[in-house]
């Protein structure tokens, strides 16, 4: 069984973005018990129990960068799922969901994460950090100094960004 994070694949994630509306109401009407939960417990409990497993012994490496993309409303289902703790936070009727704790997704993207999230004071920080470090320690060493500074800023980013939502004017509502 598979620990930490999932191997991406490329087809399987453009296989679940094309599959249709009309293609599974389709499969519905002939099927219903299609897509319902539960029922691949009773087709298949081999395969049932070892995803069940499965998802629960890794995760995403890309999730964070892939929820910047997706609304807010998707963000915050993601962030129950993933049991991480989030913030309702609103300013003039709009909300944004502000997850708390480590940014695994600033470990991997590095400043992508904060350039999505529109954050670009963040953004300037932490892609100034990095290019200070990985200059001043030369070619080889700077590689590693910038991961290092990345996996310092996955663990601090959160705080960062909720702060910058303070300045700008965003009440908590939850």
């Amino acid at each position: 069984m598979k620990l930490g994070i999932r191997t991406p694949s490329l087809k399987k994630s453009l296989s679940a973005k094309t599959t249709g509306k009309l293609k599974r109401s389709v499969k519905a009407s002939i099927n219903p018990f299609y897509g319902k939960k539960g029922i691949g417990t009773i087709t298949n409990p081999q395969k049932s129990l070892y995803n069940k497993v499965y998802n629960q012994t890794t995760f995403d490496g890309f999730s964070s960068i892939k929820n910047s993309f997706s609304s807010n409303e998707e963000r915050e289902w993601v962030s129950v799922r993933l049991n991480r703790e989030c913030l309702t936070l609103e300013k003039n009727g709009n909300i944004i969901y502000a997850p708390l704790g480590f940014e695994q997704g600033v470990v991997f993207g590095g400043a992508l994460v904060p350039l999505l999230r529109k954050d670009y004071v963040n953004f300037l920080k932490i892609l100034l950090l990095q290019i200070f470090f990985f200059k001043g320690a030369g070619f080889g060493g700077g590689l590693f100094i910038s991961i290092f500074i990345n996996i310092v800023c996955s663990f601090i980013y959160n705080k960062m960004y909720l702060k910058q939502l303070y300045k700008k004017g965003y009440k908590i509502i939850q």
